[in-house]
């Protein structure tokens, strides 16, 4: 996630499902938040000072599998889309 409210987003998430935040800085400054769930870690964020071109604060999802190209022939099999692999 990207956010120009990164504490405001700790508080939100911390609250909603309990996520506990680890933050890391260099320099004094705030520049990147490790978000964990019983231990492990499910999200993390950064600061932003300002939106780059314009863009709204965004999510960008990832998954860990065992194995790419078994997930993306179940996904074909599914009658799914693989944009990217």
């Amino acid at each position: 996630m990207a956010t120009t409210d990164p504490a405001g987003a700790r508080i939100f998430y911390s609250e909603l499902f309990g996520w506990e935040a680890e933050l890391i800085e260099a320099d004094g400054k705030l520049v990147y938040v490790n978000t964990k769930n019983a231990g492990s870690q499910n999200e993390g964020n950064m600061p932003t000072a300002e939106q780059r071109d314009g863009a709204p604060p965004y999510w960008l999802a990832y998954f860990t599998v065992s194995s790419c190209d078994g997930v993306a022939a179940k996904v074909r099999g599914l009658d799914g889309e693989v944009l990217t692999v």
